[in-house]
Order: structure tokens, then sequence, then C-alpha cells
């Protein structure tokens, strides 16, 4: 049965994560950042849209570009 902790998922994540590791030898200093990725303004998406054009878009739609 699921819990209705918003955090329950977190919890059996780090569980089973540091369950995995065997050893502190093992362990290695590190970190991780998200990775953005985004084609060249001029690739054509779609017959209405550039990937530049789409863009610019979004951004004025949710308020960053003007």
């Amino acid at each position: 049965m699921p819990s209705d902790h918003p955090l329950e998922w977190k919890r059996k994540t780090v569980k089973k994560m540091s369950s995995d590791i065997r050893s502190m030898d093992e362990v290695r200093n590190g970190f991780s950042m998200p990775l953005f990725q985004h084609p060249r303004d001029e690739v054509k998406l779609s017959e209405e849209y550039t990937a530049g054009s789409y863009l610019e878009e979004r951004l004025n739609e949710i308020g960053l570009k003007f």
C-alpha cells in the first residue's frame, strides 16, 4: 500500500542506494548536474517553427523575455 508521506519515495531511494554501497573504498566524491540541450536557432522543428522561434515564443509566454 503506497504511503501518503510526500518524501516516502526519497527515503526508499536513499535506503536502496546506501544498501548498494559495499565499502567506503567504492564511494567516490563527485556531483551531478542537469544537462539542458537546445538545438541551434535555425533547426526546423515543424512547418511553423524553428528552434529559435519556438524558444522565443515560450520565453514570451512565461514572461522571461519581452
